[in-house]
């Protein structure tokens, strides 16, 4: 009995030491598992994180899109305004240059009567500095000189003849 209760004990620390190894494996075994949880834990709040920030830029970038895109209208139709304007200016300039240049030749022909108009003037001023009665007597003594000097020859012609 005793050598069967020993043998039994024999069996008992055999199949002790057996769980203690199998316990410690699992233990082991259940370590190894939490550390990996707990790195895949930690991987996913990382993860779940970058999600969420990329979450956020995508909606950002969506507000700034949307925002944009209505400027991109707003710019091409003032783009489109513009050109009207334009083209409403040049035609504007194009009738103004035309103008222009009729009034150019308009004021040179109103210089030309002006400088015509001053000439006519200075000659009516210089023809009111001339007395009249003076030029009378200056023809009349050029006649009777003249007629002297007719005279004058006729009775040389005579002379000498």
């Amino acid at each position: 009995m005793r050598i069967k209760q020993e043998k039994t004990i024999v069996n008992m620390k055999l199949r002790t030491d057996l769980l203690d190894k199998t316990h410690v494996d699992e233990e082991v075994r259940s370590k190894a598992k939490l550390d990996e949880k707990l790195k895949i834990e930690e991987e996913m709040l990382v993860l779940t994180e970058e999600v969420q920030v990329l979450t956020d830029k995508a909606e950002a970038n969506r507000e700034d899109l949307i925002k944009l895109n209505v400027r991109n209208s707003q710019l091409i139709s003032q783009d489109k305004m513009l050109e009207v304007e334009e083209k409403q200016l040049l035609d504007g300039n194009t009738k103004l240059l035309d103008a222009n240049k009729q009034l150019e030749e308009e004021n040179a022909a109103l210089k030309k009567k002006i400088a015509f108009t001053i000439q006519k003037i200075d000659i009516n001023n210089l023809l009111k500095d001339i007395d009249i009665d003076e030029l009378k007597i200056v023809a009349n003594n050029n006649k009777n000189m003249s007629s002297a000097i007719t005279n004058l020859i006729t009775k040389w012609d005579f002379i000498v003849d």
